[in-house]
C-alpha cells in the first residue's frame, strides 16, 4: 500500500474481540465511519459496569441521539435511539403502547420501548459478540438498522402522538412508505 492510499478497513478492526477490548473495536469504527460520539461516565453502580457513548444522529426526517452501551464482561453492545420527545400524558402514552406493540409485532431485527414513567420512546438493537468476529459489516448493521427503523418510524410514532388518526392507518402507512431494499444504503447516506 502506497502512503497515499487509505488504510483498508480490515487492517484496521482486529478479528476478534480477544484481539483488544470491545469498547476499542467499537470506538475504532465509529472513527471511521466518521461518526461523533462523546464517552459518557462509566456505569459502575450496576451488575454489570458498561461504557456509554452518546452520538448524535441526522436521518432523514429527524434528528435525535443514540445510545451505545459495551459490555465488556458478557461481550454485549446495546444501541438505543432516543425520541427527542416524551409523551407527555397518559392518553399518548396509551396510544403509543399500543401503536408500538403494532410496530414490533412486525420487526425482525430490534424493538421499540417507551418509558411508561415519563413517556421516553427509544428504539433498540443489540448483539451478543462472544466468540464473534467483530468487524465492519457486523457493527455496521447492528448501528444502521437501528438508525434506519428509528427513522423510518418517525413520523408515525408522532402522529400517534400528537393526533387522534387511526392507530391501524399509521401502522398501515408506517409500513408500506419504505423501501427495504435501498434502506441502509439511503440511511447510511443521511446519517453522517
Amino acid at each position: 500500500m502506497s502512503e497515499h492510499e487509505p488504510p483498508d478497513r480490515a487492517e484496521l478492526l482486529p478479528d476478534t474481540v480477544e484481539d483488544k477490548p470491545l469498547f476499542l473495536i467499537v470506538k475504532k469504527w465509529l472513527e471511521l465511519e466518521g461518526l461523533s460520539f462523546d464517552l459518557l461516565d462509566p456505569m459502575t453502580d450496576i451488575a454489570e459496569p458498561q461504557t456509554t457513548l452518546r452520538l448524535p444522529i441526522q436521518g432523514r426526517i429527524g434528528k435525535w441521539i443514540c445510545i451505545l452501551r459495551i459490555l465488556e464482561k458478557t461481550e454485549r453492545i446495546v444501541v438505543y435511539s432516543v425520541l427527542p420527545d416524551k409523551a407527555e400524558d397518559d392518553h399518548q402514552r396509551h396510544r403509543l403502547y399500543e401503536l408500538l406493540s403494532w410496530f414490533n409485532y412486525g420487526l425482525i431485527l430490534g424493538n421499540f420501548e417507551i418509558d411508561p414513567r415519563d413517556g421516553e420512546v427509544r428504539y433498540k438493537t443489540s448483539l451478543d459478540v462472544e466468540g464473534v468476529t467483530v468487524g465492519d459489516a457486523l457493527l455496521r448493521n447492528l448501528l444502521f438498522s437501528n438508525f434506519f427503523s428509528m427513522d423510518r418510524y418517525w413520523d408515525a410514532i408522532y402522529e400517534g402522538i400528537d393526533t387522534q388518526r387511526d392507530l391501524m392507518d399509521i401502522v398501515f402507512d408506517a409500513e408500506s412508505n419504505s423501501d427495504p431494499e435501498n434502506a441502509l444504503m439511503v440511511q447510511d447516506q443521511h446519517v453522517h
